[in-house]
């Protein structure tokens, strides 16, 4: 009888959940990044741009817990079907190795492992649809 009711408890459970399960994710604002005490990276998911399968902008608030500003970014993303990697559009005057030439001061580098830019690609990717 015990394990009857046990049976009949699980199944309810797992009823109640799966009608509760999101089809979609639909937050407004997502943490990627939050260093302890120095900064915190916040991903506007209300911007995210797909003009393509194989680009991705989205709006990212830093915030500087020191100074406590807060500075609006725009991130963008490009999948590069050829090296099967994701890259990010960076500004800087000269590329490193593997970088992939845009314009005179913007470079597509590789996400990296464990780089803010690859917290913020997995929020991202989770909303992109």
């Amino acid at each position: 009888m015990k394990s009857m009711k046990l049976h009949f408890l699980a199944m309810l459970v797992a009823a109640v959940a799966a009608i509760y399960v999101p089809t979609a994710c639909s937050a407004a604002y997502v943490t990627a990044y939050e260093q302890h005490v120095d900064e915190k990276y916040v991903v506007d998911t209300s911007t995210v741009y797909r003009p393509d399968a194989e680009h991705i902008n989205v709006g990212v608030y830093y915030t500087d817990n020191i100074k406590n500003k807060t500075y609006p970014y725009v991130y963008k993303f490009w999948y590069n079907t050829g090296r099967g990697a994701w890259y990010i559009l960076e500004q800087k005057n000269a590329p490193e190795s593997g970088d992939i030439y845009e314009d005179d001061t913007h470079y597509w580098s590789i996400v990296e492992e464990k780089s803010i830019a690859q917290d913020v690609l997995k929020v991202v990717l989770a909303y992109a649809g």
